[in-house]
């Protein structure tokens, strides 16, 4: 595959194509997503040197870890995590050279083995309760949240894949989500 053409490839296809050789891709991810991180990792960083150099560093970082990195759901949640708990990393360690650690939330304390067993529980019980509300949603409505949330599509790409405008999709998710909403509280 060329390199026009995969541009068109969604994040988690070229996180796949990146983790098995494709160095293009890599640097297709890293536009794609840079501006976004860039300002979500602003909303944790006290300087937006520290934003900046978190970020280049999780980048380079992934970089030498592709050959042990696994498929991810979503591209984009994932550089999301991999940049709070870096910038989190970085503030604590500069707390700590400057002595300000009490200024800092504690961390959180490690879990017992029954605690981590009840966790995996709660998650998969909570997993199981999403997928029956999404098989409620009509189905073009399902079909644009699976795009959108589990295969990190843009609202751009899922128009042009189900072949409608832009503003129908917006509609469909924002039905979706007062219906998920709707039908979650209902349950509670």
């Amino acid at each position: 595959m060329n390199i026009a053409s995969s541009t068109t490839l969604n994040s988690r296809e070229l996180w796949n194509r990146w983790r098995n050789g494709c160095d293009t891709s890599f640097a297709q991810l890293f536009d794609r997503h840079y501006e976004e991180l860039y300002t979500y990792a602003l909303r944790f960083a006290d300087e937006t040197e520290v934003a900046e150099d978190c970020l280049q560093e999780v980048f380079i970082t992934l970089w030498h870890a592709r050959a042990r990195l696994q498929d991810v759901r979503s591209v984009g949640a994932y550089l999301r995590a991999s940049i709070r708990y870096k910038i989190c990393a970085v503030m604590q360690q500069n707390a700590r050279r400057e002595g300000r650690l009490e200024l800092l939330p504690p961390s959180p304390p490690c879990d017992s083995p029954e605690e981590l067993l009840i966790r995996q529980e709660r998650h998969a019980y909570q997993e199981q309760c999403i997928q029956q509300l999404l098989c409620q949603l009509p189905k073009r409505q399902r079909e644009v949240v699976y795009l959108r949330y589990f295969d990190d599509f843009s609202v751009q790409e899922i128009a042009q894949q189900l072949s409608i405008n832009y503003q129908s999709v917006m509609n469909h998710l924002h039905r979706a989500m007062t219906r998920l909403r709707e039908a979650h509280h209902t349950t509670v």
